[in-house]
């Protein structure tokens, strides 16, 4: 069993590099810092629940995102990710803006303790990466477009401990990629 769990960290690394290496041949690029985020995203990931939550991880075979962005803010909305059947929402309301020079800060979310005009991350051309703290815990995202597809990659954590949890998607525009 334990090698059928290290398996599961290794699957989501072999295919975003071959996902890269993809991109890299389409040359599609977006200019307007946050812009490549704009959208509705679709596609499947996986969920490893921590030692609170039983050590679990749950296979996603449905991922929707919704964000809208441009050169200088974005903002994350609703989505949501069916994981062993059963469908997890996302409420989110994050405002960030974005400095001339790639500099992410906090604006507002009815959840963050963070105060306006927080440095939170940093964003490029075609990535994006934040982490915020929650009281005595990190929330760290890190977001890349390549070509066609975005992939998504959060974990959440106790300021010095192991994570609570960790998600992965593998996303796109076009959901009839993902259809079975």
């Amino acid at each position: 069993m334990k090698i059928a769990r290290e398996f599961w960290f290794v699957v989501p690394i072999l295919l975003l590099n071959g996902l890269s290496a993809r991109s890299a041949l389409a040359g599609d690029q977006v200019d307007g810092r946050a812009a490549f985020l704009d959208g509705e995203w679709t596609g499947a990931g996986s969920f490893f629940l921590g030692k609170d939550f039983g050590n679990q991880i749950m296979s996603c075979s449905e991922v929707k995102l919704k964000y809208v962005g441009n050169s200088t803010s974005y903002e994350v909305h609703e989505g949501y990710a069916v994981c062993n059947g059963k469908t997890n929402p996302f409420n989110d309301d994050s405002k960030f803006g974005i400095k001339e020079d790639g500099t992410i800060f906090y604006v507002s979310s009815k959840d963050h303790t963070l105060a306006p005009g927080d440095i939170v991350g940093a964003v490029s051309e075609d990535a994006l990466h934040t982490a915020t703290i929650h009281g005595n815990s990190k929330d760290d995202v890190t977001i890349v477009r390549k070509g066609d597809i975005l992939i998504y990659r959060q974990w959440h954590a106790a300021a010095e401990g192991n994570p609570a949890y960790a998600f992965t998607a593998i996303l796109t525009r076009d959901p009839a990629l993902f259809k079975k």
